[in-house]
């Protein structure tokens, strides 16, 4: 894994990505294309390594999951999972690799002009978006955070939540490690979103490859993972990039930043039942995904962001990509797995709120 614990976005690409992890290792790679990203930089798994050997809590993490046999035992994962996030918001930084983390942070401020920039910090799992294999979801990311002490809370955050109990579900199910492994992270700088969302070089739901499909909605993309509104959608034809069909929906909340992390607010009325996007907007994003795609040579699922202060087209970024995943060429294990997560999250909502 070697000592390099942060490198430069434009230090990377897909070939390190056994060292920074599928996130970080496709920011670099769309920048080496040209694609626009936000600054930022890559915390790397030997960091992860090097915090375990430095805080000794290696083997209290293997002590605490002996004993879990079948994946579906949701309260010995519950509680392995517990006593390991323990472990993990109880331990302390060495000071290399405080100096390391922070000293990407200074860079990063440096560029942008900002003592205390507000970065995204997002886990990026070795394993991650792989082609056999995808993470995508499995582990935490925040969003707004701002300052070296939470940049350093976050970090650890994000590699603790290798130990979630769906995290360690995904990987008992599919015979990979229970203790999980070396984890980079994704510092980048927060767009200050007037829109964002997500982009599909193929149609996600019958997997018409000659289809772009973009679905956005104001504020950041987190309203449309999540679920919380339903998103305006735009489809163009793929080789000519034209855009054939385009929907506008009552879009009537919206996520924000927050003084710290984000928040939900109500979109006004006046914008509720707009076009969250420019026509010249959405069709450089289509540019950017037959880009995106080309470079892969696969249909890709990538995020962006429309910055509310920049002007067209600098105001156009994307913040990850990775494999799409197409309802329609599910295989029948993918829908029969995605179905017992998705059951076991609400299971474990519905305890939650007893």
């Amino acid at each position: 894994m070697g000592t390099q614990l942060v490198l430069a976005l434009d230090q990377i690409g897909r070939e390190r990505s056994n060292l920074v992890g599928g996130k970080c290792a496709n920011l670099g790679e769309l920048l080496r294309i040209g694609a626009p990203i936000p600054e930022g930089f890559a915390i790397t798994g030997a960091a992860y390594e090097r915090f375990l050997e430095e805080s000794r809590i290696g083997d209290q993490i293997k002590e605490a999951l002996i004993g879990i046999e079948e994946a579906h035992e949701l309260d010995n994962l519950e509680r392995a999972s517990a006593v390991v996030h323990g472990l993990f918001s109880q331990a302390i930084l060495s000071e290399d690799l405080r100096n390391a983390i922070l000293g990407g942070y200074l860079a990063l401020g440096r560029k942008c002009g900002a003592e205390s920039v507000a970065v995204a910090v997002r886990s990026s799992g070795l394993a991650e978006d792989g082609n056999d294999s995808s993470f995508a979801g499995q582990f935490d990311s925040f969003l707004n955070v701002k300052g070296e002490q939470q940049l350093l809370e976050k970090t650890l955050q994000c590699w603790a939540s290798q130990f979630t109990v769906r995290a360690m579900m995904y990987r008992k199910k599919r015979g990979l490690d229970l203790g999980g492994g070396p984890m980079g992270i994704a510092v980048i700088k927060m767009v200050e979103a007037r829109t964002a969302g997500v982009g599909f070089s193929a149609d996600p739901v019958t997997g018409d490859r000659s289809r772009i499909v973009l679905e956005g909605s104001w504020g950041l993309g987190e309203a449309i993972v999540q679920g919380l509104v339903s998103p305006d959608r735009y489809v163009f034809d793929k080789d000519r990039l034209v855009l054939i069909e385009k929907t506008v929906s009552d879009k009537d909340m919206m996520i924000c930043y927050a003084e710290q992390g984000i928040q939900q607010e109500p979109v006004p009325d006046a914008r509720r039942r707009i076009a969250c996007l420019t026509t010249a907007e959405a069709t450089r994003l289509a540019e950017l995904a037959r880009l995106i795609e080309d470079r892969y040579g696969r249909p890709q699922d990538f995020e962006w962001v429309i910055d509310s202060h920049l002007p067209f087209p600098e105001n156009v970024f994307v913040v990850q990509t990775r494999p799409v995943t197409v309802s329609g060429v599910r295989s029948e294990r993918e829908k029969a797995e995605y179905l017992a997560d998705l059951m076991i999250h609400m299971f474990r909502q519905y305890r939650g709120t007893r």
